[in-house]
């Protein structure tokens, strides 16, 4: 989802965009239980729509940015939003 909905936007962009799904799940957005229900709900993240169209090298770039995210390395830049 990082590299289909903000790739554009460099690390901060996609952590911002990373920690939005987290925020999501934590809250039970949707009655999401998990990451995969927050991005594949329907007409959130329109990213999701368009994910043949990535390149490789971007993948790993968000790849990176996922695992600083999700060990806890960057805090949260939304300050808990739950949209952008």
């Amino acid at each position: 989802m990082l590299a289909t909905e903000a790739i554009g936007e460099g690390p901060a962009g996609m952590t911002a965009a990373g920690y939005v799904a987290l925020n999501r799940l934590k809250n039970g957005y949707g009655g999401a239980k998990s990451l995969s229900d927050v991005v594949y709900q329907p007409h959130q993240f329109e990213g999701m729509s368009r994910a043949n169209q990535v390149h490789p090298e971007d993948y790993d770039k968000a790849s990176q940015v996922a695992d600083a995210l999700l060990s806890g390395q960057v805090p949260d830049p939304t300050g808990g939003a739950m949209a952008f």
